[in-house]
């Protein structure tokens, strides 16, 4: 649209241009889409549907599920975006507390910050986050960080790729849930605490919620199909007839008594698990009040009572995550033809097609799967050379003389950027001989490399050039002993062990600063907290004083 050309999708928190979008989510053996059309100020959900993924050959299933999707995808009109949701169950997510508000500055920090707490590293690492609380008055904000690593990410979008789908965005079920949850009043104003809990075939991903923030998610191994395995033990019967079962009856079917046993055990310990987590979250948290509710989402919901039963053995009210309670704000509104008995079953699909606003840029489709729009960029550019040749006829015709007022400034700003540079070299530098901007961003440049390789090996043992300075600082302390420093300079060894080398003078009385000196050194070593003294030399000083060179390495960690 020629809008798109000109206008971007939103500005901030509002919808500029009104768009198809569609939300897909992929479990083991259905595909589940959402098709909404979100406007200004409605969003109206067009429709649902839902695919079995066919039977076939374990290694062929990624296939099979391309081939679902791509028939989904086939059935819809034509779409402006695509979002995929993927498990919480392969991503890390980690609570950070930042001193600033500005989304742009947490961009810049947020993987330097969370990279010690992961469990792999940053290369391999796709990280995004999302604002879960801010505190204007501090200028604070806490966020909830999604880690996954590429390795993870790849086969889900292979599928994509073969189902010929380019997602425009990937979420997590977790923060899909969460989204749809802070736009339903009735979720978003629950007293206390509250639970999500998504509920997979072989997975269950519980998010804690404080007074409607986000603030602790775990995963339990354990899933649909866990239940229904250790059923079918018991009964010997198979699990697609217990699965059946678990959908029409729950834990009680009439005239299968140890069917029933066995189901109200094994799903008893299920909850008592959830119940364990739960806790340990209050615990963590230090909240020691009843939690309000328990919202049940994914492939659980479908067991009948489950929520019954959960109310009943937890004492805590539960109920499945109803999104068409979104229908309850004027936001909203139901276009879909079809009658969806269960919403519960398109909550993922619906979350990630309708991402809570504050939300909308969290995507994990980064680095090596971020999205190339060509077609909208062709566009641009071909608008953005007409506009530029009209300009340039422009200022051609108004004359030479703005082009040498131009040439004016730019020499000035020049002269101003080659005084800001000679302030980054030290006094008689050789650099500030010369007064070629190209040549001093050059020098500028090596001054960075150097100062850097010097860093590095502290940075590798997690110190900063800073606290190695305070260090000293605090161990020389010149109100103890009389010490003159002339140098201190930070490198490594041949081995890329970290150096630290002080020059200086120290004077004690005549005729005992050598004997004063030793003490200085041994005081030195132990009272410093981070350094060790590797070498030193010594020679008397002209004013009977010592002239001293000493070397540092780093003292060595204790476990």
């Amino acid at each position: 649209m020629i809008q798109e050309l000109f206008l971007p999708e939103k500005t901030k928190t509002r919808r500029l241009i009104a768009q198809r979008i569609v939300g897909i989510s992929v479990e083991e053996n259905m595909v589940s889409a959402a098709q909404i059309y979100a406007t200004s100020t409605i969003t109206n959900i067009e429709q649902l549907r839902e695919e079995q993924i066919p039977p076939g050959a374990p290694d062929r299933h990624a296939e099979r599920v391309g081939q679902t999707i791509n028939k989904i995808i086939s059935e819809l009109p034509k779409y402006d975006q695509i979002r995929i949701v993927i498990s919480s169950s392969i991503v890390t997510f980690k609570e950070l507390t930042l001193p600033f508000t500005d989304i742009e500055k947490i961009r810049m920090v947020v993987e330097y910050e969370v990279e010690p707490m992961l469990p792999f590293s940053m290369n391999e690492a796709i990280v995004d986050f999302i604002i879960t609380n801010q505190n204007k008055e501090e200028q604070t904000s806490q966020i909830l960080v999604a880690a996954i690593r590429k390795q993870e990410l790849q086969p889900i979008f292979d599928i994509y790729q073969e189902a010929e789908v380019d997602p425009d965005a990937i979420t997590v079920d977790l923060f899909a849930l969460y989204g749809l949850y802070l736009q339903t009043p009735e979720y978003k104003n629950l007293p206390t605490a509250s639970a999500i809990i998504n509920i997979d075939t072989t997975s269950t991903n519980i998010a804690f919620l404080l007074n409607g923030q986000m603030r602790l998610i775990r995963n339990i191994s354990k899933g649909i199909n866990t239940i229904a395995e250790h059923i079918s033990k018991d009964t010997n019967k198979p699990i697609t007839e217990i699965m059946k079962n678990l959908v029409d009856f729950g834990t009680q079917k009439h005239d299968d008594p140890q069917y029933n046993q066995a189901a109200q055990k094994y799903l008893s310990t299920f909850l008592n698990d959830i119940q364990f987590t739960l806790n340990s979250f209050s615990l963590k948290l230090n909240f020691y009040e009843e939690i309000s509710k328990l919202l049940v989402a994914g492939k659980g919901s479908q067991i009948k009572n489950l929520t019954d039963f959960a109310s009943t053995l937890l004492q805590t009210p539960c109920e499945n995550f109803s999104c068409n309670k979104l229908f309850k704000t004027k936001f909203f509104k139901n276009k879909t033809k079809q009658v969806a008995t269960n919403w519960t079953r398109y909550a993922l699909a619906l979350g990630s097609a309708i991402p809570y606003a504050p939300h909308d840029e969290f995507n994990l489709r980064k680095k090596n799967f971020a999205k190339t729009n060509f077609p909208l960029a062709n566009k641009q550019i071909i608008v953005a050379a007409l506009i530029t040749l009209t300009i340039f006829a422009s200022i051609s015709i108004r004359g030479f003389l703005q082009i040498s007022n131009l040439k004016a400034l730019v020499l000035q700003k020049e002269r101003s950027a080659i005084a800001q540079l000679k302030k980054v070299f030290p006094p008689g530098s050789s650099s500030l001989r010369k007064n070629h901007l190209t040549t001093l961003m050059k020098d500028a440049t090596r001054e960075i490399e150097r100062y850097q390789e010097a860093w590095t090996p502290f940075l590798q043992e997690n110190l900063k050039p800073l606290e190695i300075l305070q260090d000293l600082t605090q161990t020389i302390d010149k109100r103890l002993f009389s010490i003159t420093t002339e140098k201190i300079s930070l490198s490594s060894d041949e081995q890329g062990a970290p150096i630290v080398e002080v020059a200086g003078i120290f004077k004690s009385k005549p005729g005992e600063s050598f004997a004063d000196y030793q003490k200085f050194l041994t005081f030195f070593e132990q009272n410093s907290k981070l350094l060790s003294i590797k070498e030193h030399d010594e020679d008397l000083a002209e004013d009977g004083g010592v002239k001293f060179i000493l070397k540092f390495k780093l003292k060595e960690k204790s476990l």
